[in-house]
C-alpha cells in the first residue's frame, strides 16, 4: 500500500487570452516536484479563459514532503506544425499543508515565467493511505461511576466509520485521572477522516455481562490535529449528548507514509 494524493482539478478564472483570434484552448498538468514522470493531465477546454475541467486524479508514492506543482498551458495542437504549447503559469503546494487541513480547497494563484499573477487555479486535494499512531498518554478529572472508588478507565480510539477495527488501552484501576502512555497503530486513514476517543469504566469487578460504563469522549478532525503532530496536546471531553466536562485527554499523533 501506498501513501497516495487524491486531487480535484475543478476550474481555473481570469487566465490570459494566448491566440490572435480566439481565446485559450486550456489544459492543466500536475505531478509531484520528485517524481515528474508520474504527472497526470486534464483534457482540454477548448476557446475558454475561465475553464471548467472538474477532473480527478490519484498521485502516488506521496511523502508529506512533498511539493504538488501545477502547470496550466495553451493547448497550440491546431496551431502551425511543430509548435509548442504556450505555458500560462504555475502553482505549487506543500503535501504537509494537505495533510493539516484536512481536506485542502483551495484557489491557488498562478504566476507566469516572471512570478506575474495570471489568474487562479481551484483544486481540492486530501492525502490517503497514511499510518497514523495515536499516543494516549493521560486523561484528567474524570467522572467517578463506582460507588465506593474511583474509575478504572480505559480509552477506546478509532477513525470514524472504522469502529470495529477500533484500538484500546490497558485498564488503570482506582484513577480518575490515570496515565497509559500507550502508541496505537491506526493502520491506513486519510487526512480527512475524524477520529473519536471514548474514555469507559471497566466494570470487571462488577456482575458479570454488566457493559462497561460510558464517562466521556471526544470527536476531532484529523487534519486539524495533525497541525501539531507529534506533540502532546489537550483534548477536552464531553458527555453523550455533547455537553463539555471538566475532564480532558492528552494525546498526540504521528503521520508516516507507507513505504514504496
Amino acid at each position: 500500500m501506498q501513501t497516495t494524493l487524491s486531487v480535484k482539478v475543478a476550474r481555473a478564472d481570469g487566465l490570459p487570452k494566448m491566440d490572435a483570434v480566439s481565446k485559450s484552448d486550456l489544459y492543466v498538468v500536475s505531478s509531484i516536484q520528485r517524481l515528474p514522470e508520474n504527472r497526470v493531465k486534464t483534457k482540454t477546454v477548448w476557446d475558454n479563459n475561465n475553464p471548467v475541467w472538474d477532473e480527478d486524479f490519484e498521485l502516488e508514492r506521496v511523502r508529506l514532503s512533498d511539493v504538488v506543482e501545477f502547470l496550466v498551458f495553451d493547448n497550440d495542437e491546431n496551431q502551425l506544425l511543430g509548435r509548442s504549447d504556450d505555458f500560462i503559469g504555475c502553482a505549487l503546494v506543500n503535501v504537509d499543508d494537505v495533510l493539516t487541513q484536512g481536506t485542502f480547497v483551495q484557489s491557488l494563484e498562478l504566476t507566469c515565467k516572471n512570478g506575474q499573477p495570471v489568474g487562479t487555479l481551484n483544486v481540492v486535494m486530501t492525502v490517503k493511505n497514511l499510518g497514523l499512531v495515536v499516543t494516549v498518554h493521560s486523561a484528567c478529572d474524570l467522572s467517578s461511576l463506582d460507588l465506593f472508588s474511583e474509575s478504572d478507565p480505559y480509552a477506546i480510539v478509532y477513525v470514524d466509520g472504522k469502529e470495529s477495527e477500533h484500538k484500546k488501552t490497558k485498564t488503570v484501576d482506582n484513577d480518575n485521572s490515570p496515565t497509559w502512555d500507550e502508541a496505537l497503530g491506526m493502520g491506513p486513514v486519510s487526512s480527512d477522516e475524524f477520529l473519536t476517543i471514548h474514555v469507559m469504566d471497566d466494570d470487571k469487578w462488577n456482575g458479570i455481562g454488566k457493559p462497561d460504563d460510558f464517562i466521556a469522549h471526544m470527536t476531532f478532525n484529523m487534519g486539524q490535529a495533525l497541525v501539531v503532530k507529534n506533540a502532546p496536546f489537550d483534548l477536552p471531553l464531553e458527555t453523550k449528548s455533547g455537553e463539555k466536562t471538566a475532564a480532558t485527554i492528552k494525546i498526540s499523533l504521528a503521520v508516516e507514509e507507507y513505504a514504496e
